[in-house]
């Protein structure tokens, strides 16, 4: 279905409008102006009348009652007709005497009357080209009353009574009239047309005006459909409303773009965790298959006769071995997803100092440091969760460094925040796998040596699942001068920050075991 431009919707119920408004002001102009100059018609044959003795002298206007004349019809002592062209030429021609005007045109009064037998008599000199006839005027007689006949031309008649039963009658041409109306006419066209003309152009500037920032709106409306998201609303300056719905465009705009990329970060994220999650089975089912192999093979041997004396021993070692390396697996993997933990006050600084201490007695020969600031650094968690949190961190640093290179566990305020940092200064890590270490069987990159090969790589995985549970975040990055520096971040307790910050952190000697 086809719909009109804004632009023309304005126009055309405008201009109709005003149209109509514009005609009816027409006629109303004309009807006034032709009831006003028959009005002065009917003055003019008053006064006439006036000057027979016909109309009282307060009767002028032609509205007022007719009144009687106290003479002759003829005239003032005038019998009919005699002096009558002299009469009417002084009464309508003149402008002295007794005050009467002049009437309309060139042309004087038209004088009939009809006496009382309805005898027509002409006293006009000019009667005899007039298109009135005796038929015309006959139906007038005895009365008294103003009418317009239609005659070519039209005439404007005008009879009174007489005392003896006489009817005069005056009568003036109305073809003046006819054409001033006529030329009135074809002013009030001419000026229509014009007036319309420049109407119309007005409306049309102005309704450009208001359509051309709708439309810029609409053209930017087009392109966001049609998926250009990058399109910029620009508040237009014209009225209140646009600039309105400008800016609830922009806006509309601005949340559409949240919304995209949310749901793109959304797919993304989806996309992430299904391919972690694809890659912790994977990594699930191969850690599981490997003692499960084992058992199964020295299960067969046994089963098969295959193992005596010490084989079996040996066997049954291996046995063991596997099952303690099977059942720690599963722990972990337990520990990986169970999400209940205690919620009470837990000194940061105590946990990293009893983690140190029991490191220090598993590793004599290595050297680590301690710095934990004199005040206690609380926060709200499951003591031993990070208390497990923060010996994976610094048993995987042990674990992954030589056996001469030193470690260091800093605890320090940051903000809001409490900040254990495992520091080592061993090979590093990998900027590009440093994002994947705290993915669950991720082991640490090649560089970083390994004193043994019995782990799952679900120990960092572990740290981070601790630290999400504590509303924290585990990362990794590099130590000035190398190697690796782990860093666990939890929010703190209300106002430990502030009991903390004063005293910084003081190292405590390093005391190898």
């Amino acid at each position: 279905m086809s719909r009109l431009p804004l632009r023309w919707l304005l126009l055309w119920p405008s201009l109709a409008f005003l149209s109509v408004g514009a005609v009816a002001l027409g006629v109303f102009v004309e009807r006034s102006v032709q009831r006003d100059l028959v009005a002065f018609v009917d003055d003019e044959l008053a006064r006439a009348l006036i000057g027979q003795g016909q109309l009282g002298a307060g009767t002028g206007t032609g509205e007022g009652p007719v009144g009687t004349g106290e003479g002759p019809v003829g005239g003032r002592g005038v019998p009919p007709g005699q002096g009558a062209p002299g009469t009417a030429e002084a009464t309508v021609g003149g402008d002295g005497g007794g005050g009467q005007s002049g009437a309309v045109g060139p042309e004087a009064p038209l004088q009939f009357v009809i006496g009382s037998d309805g005898v027509v008599t002409r006293l006009s000199a000019v009667g005899d080209e007039s298109p009135l006839t005796d038929e015309l005027v006959a139906p007038l007689a005895g009365t008294s009353q103003r009418i317009s006949l239609d005659t070519e031309p039209r005439y404007r008649v005008r009879s009174a009574p007489g005392p003896d039963g006489t009817t005069v009658v005056m009568a003036l041409s109305l073809s003046q009239v006819d054409e001033s109306l006529a030329s009135l006419r074809r002013n009030l066209l001419v000026g229509g047309i014009v007036l319309f003309g420049l109407q119309a152009l007005a409306i049309w500037s102005i309704a450009g005006l208001v359509a051309r920032p709708v439309n810029r709106m609409g053209d930017v409306a087009h392109r966001i459909a049609g998926g250009e998201l990058d399109a910029d609303v620009v508040a237009p300056s014209g009225p209140r409303e646009t600039a309105d719905l400008a800016a609830d465009l922009a806006t509309m705009l601005d949340r559409l773009r949240s919304t995209i990329a949310e749901r793109e970060r959304s797919a993304a994220t989806a996309h992430r965790a299904r391919r972690d999650m694809e890659r912790f089975l994977a990594d699930a089912s191969h850690e599981l298959s490997t003692p499960l192999t084992a058992l199964k093979g020295y299960s067969d041997l046994h089963a098969h006769g295959m193992l005596q004396g010490e084989d079996v021993d040996r066997a049954m070692a291996r046995v063991g071995s596997e099952s303690e390396r099977l059942h720690r697996l599963v722990v972990e993997l337990l520990h990986l997803v169970k999400d209940e933990h205690v919620a009470q006050e837990v000194d940061v600084g105590a946990v990293a100092s009893a983690v140190v201490h029991d490191v220090r007695a598993a590793h004599p020969g290595r050297a680590i440091g301690l710095s934990v600031p004199t005040d206690p650094l609380v926060v709200i968690g499951d003591p031993h969760r990070l208390h497990q949190a923060v010996l994976n961190l610094v048993a995987n640093a042990c674990h992954h460094t030589p056996a001469e290179v030193a470690v260091d566990v800093i605890v320090a305020p940051s903000d809001d925040r409490a900040e254990i940092r495992v520091v080592d200064h061993g090979p590093g890590v990998d900027p590009e796998v440093a994002d994947e270490l705290f993915l669950p069987f991720t082991r640490g990159d090649a560089s970083r040596s390994r004193r043994s090969h019995d782990g799952a790589g679900l120990g960092l995985a572990l740290v981070r699942r601790i630290a999400e549970q504590h509303l924290g975040r585990a990362s990794v990055g590099p130590t000035e001068g190398g190697g690796a520096t782990f860093v666990l971040s939890l929010p703190v307790a209300d106002g430990s920050v502030r009991a903390a910050e004063p005293q910084a952190s003081v190292a405590k000697p390093v005391n190898n075991l």
